[in-house]
């Protein structure tokens, strides 16, 4: 009885042991899946189930090509998250068919991306492809972006880098 008493609880942390280094290994699998330098910022984006929302967006506004090409960009992706704190009905009506709705969501999904890799490092000022000049606010450890704060930065890809926003930003 104490052999197997004894068998048991020096297998136990055992397990516990592979279940934690396994589960360390999967999450490690994930991050690397994203972080993906020879996948571009399209594909990258795609791998990671935050920002279906977005691509949808970005495919409707016909913006999905820079995020495909051997050009530098950078992307402030917001989360679905973030467009669910959007006033109820805005999303469908930028994704709507109508000529003006359309213009307005280009509007909006330009306004996310600027060209060339964006470091948070320090605060400066871009411009977006919507042609708009966008602050970027970068203290100790922390970023903002427009009116949203950078959740998530230096997603790497092929031609780029996504910083991770906690919402929508739009355009005035």
């Amino acid at each position: 009885m104490k052999k197997a008493m004894s068998a048991a609880t020096s297998f136990l942390p055992s397990c516990v042991l592979g279940v934690a280094l396994l589960a360390g290994g999967v999450a490690e699998a994930d991050q690397q899946q994203q972080q993906d330098p020879s996948r571009n910022l399209l594909e990258v984006a795609q791998a990671d189930g935050r920002f279906s929302t977005l691509l949808d967006a970005v495919e409707k506004a016909g913006l999905d090509e820079p995020l495909q090409g051997d050009q530098s960009y950078t992307l402030f992706a917001p989360t679905n998250e973030a467009f669910g704190t959007l006033q109820p009905g805005q999303l469908d009506e930028w994704m709507s068919d109508d000529k003006a709705s359309h213009r307005r969501l280009v509007e909006v999904v330009s306004y996310h991306m600027v060209e060339g890799e964006v470091s948070l490092e320090e605060s400066s000022e871009v411009t977006t492809l919507q042609g708009t000049d966008m602050a970027i606010d970068a203290q100790e450890g922390s970023a903002s972006v427009g009116n949203a704060a950078v959740v998530e930065s230096d997603i790497k890809a092929s031609n780029g880098v996504i910083h991770v926003v906690d919402s929508v930003l739009i355009p005035e």
